[in-house]
């Protein structure tokens, strides 16, 4: 009996196909949210620099996010063949 392929979230592991995008998005976002709770807490004379940096941050990380779910869409045959 043939089984049929499994969904990209159900592969071994959960992140799909696009692993690198998953880990980028998670980077940028871990980063951006330090950057911007430094420049909330940390007494320097260029806080407003930090905040706005983690928020920029924090924006591009969705860009990730997008390309890591675009890249687990999948399309059935019948569609592509239109």
């Amino acid at each position: 009996a043939v089984l049929p392929p499994l969904p990209a979230m159900a592969a071994p592991g959960g992140l799909g196909r696009c692993v690198a995008a998953f880990w980028l998005a998670l980077a940028f976002d871990a980063l951006g949210l330090a950057v911007l709770l430094a420049g909330v807490f940390a007494d320097v004379f260029f806080s407003d620099l930090l905040i706005y940096a983690g928020g920029i941050g924090i924006f591009l990380s969705l860009i990730w996010w997008v390309f890591w779910y675009a890249g687990n869409l999948e399309v059935p045959l019948e569609e592509l063949r239109d």
